[in-house]
């Protein structure tokens, strides 16, 4: 009897065992399988995470970067740090330049080529090539450029805080349409129009005025040559060099030849009579109505550029064609081929 109690004594012990170590098996194994699980998790995410990062920097180089212009393919467009204007037509060959350092114009730039609808910084410069062409919008301006043409926009706030936006053309062609204010309609005499410019442009040898209209600008760097036409208001024109001002009504022009400084070298007399040359204010010829024309050929469709006081001037939409030297390689081989 004592020895049957003791069998069951040792038996009831061996299954306690067992049964603490299968537990403790179980629950060790259970951890492991969680840790596993955890493991898991966190690859996957992080593996996410990397390509997602990859694929969004893929795509943001994919649209700032311009082979054609930029060595370092790993560089990045930097941020705006103020939006002026939105480009709603690119067409061929456009590009823009930004500052890696906004307020630094010594800064490097990163060229890039824009899609519609890119957002344009205050400090880019934007460019197009032959047969290039793009439509720029601003808070109350369109702007229509030409081929081989550079510009660069900026926003101005004057003392009463009103804005006044600005564009810098190097060279080229531009077609601006700007929306005057309730306030700018009021002003009736000329000083108090000149003094409410809302929209500038700005080149080497003039600047114009401009309160609420749609004009044409145009300056060729090679051979000074400056030409300013109103197609619908008024604006007032400055010759730089010596701040002589003249105002250009709808369906004028004034033109006029600013001298290099090679020419200035080569002859001093020839050059200072070109500066003393009057400013005279014509109506428009056939060939700035031209040049108005083909470089209207993108803004066809904006309504704004097609009033009953544009198509005066320059005739319907329909007729603002490029001339064949502005077509593109392909059409042009097209053309010879047919």
């Amino acid at each position: 009897m004592v020895v049957a109690k003791r069998d069951f004594r040792v038996s009831l012990l061996c299954v306690f065992v067992v049964s603490i170590f299968g537990l403790s098996a179980w629950a060790q194994t259970k951890a492991d399988s969680k840790k596993n699980e955890v493991s898991k998790t966190k690859g996957t995410s992080s593996v996410q995470t990397k390509s997602a990062n990859t694929q969004a920097d893929i795509d943001k180089r994919q649209k700032s970067m311009a082979a054609d212009l930029i060595e370092d393919k790993e560089r990045r467009v930097p941020r705006i740090v103020r939006s002026c204007a939105v480009l709603t037509h690119v067409k061929n060959t456009v590009l823009v330049r930004r500052r890696l350092i906004d307020n630094d114009p010594k800064s490097d730039q990163v060229a890039f080529r824009p899609k519609r609808f890119e957002k344009i910084g205050c400090n880019d410069q934007i460019e197009t090539g032959k047969a290039s062409r793009a439509i720029v919008k601003g808070r109350n301006f369109k702007v229509a450029l030409g081929p081989f043409t550079v510009i660069r926009i900026d926003e101005q706030v004057s003392k009463k805080k009103r804005k006044r936006s600005i564009v810098d053309m190097t060279y080229g062609k531009i077609r601006a349409f700007v929306k005057p204010s309730k306030k700018d309609k009021k002003k009736k005499t000329s000083e108090e129009q000149k003094g409410a410019s809302r929209f500038k442009v700005i080149t080497k040898a003039a600047v114009a005025g401009v309160r609420g209209t749609d004009f044409y600008s145009s300056f060729n760097l090679k051979t000074g040559k400056s030409e300013q036409a109103t197609l619908k208001g008024s604006i007032f024109v400055e010759r730089l060099r010596d701040k002589k001002t003249v105002e250009v009504d709808q369906g004028q022009q004034v033109v006029f030849v600013e001298p290099s400084k090679e020419e200035e070298a080569k002859d001093p007399k020839k050059a200072s009579a070109a500066v003393v040359e009057e400013l005279k204010v014509v109506p428009i010829k056939e060939g700035v109505a031209e040049r108005i024309r083909a470089t209207s050929s993108i803004a066809k469709k904006e309504k704004e550029f097609a009033s009953n006081e544009a198509i005066k001037v320059i005739g319907k939409p329909e007729t603002w064609k490029a001339p064949k030297e502005q077509l593109p390689g392909d059409l042009d081989d097209m053309e010879n081929e047919f």
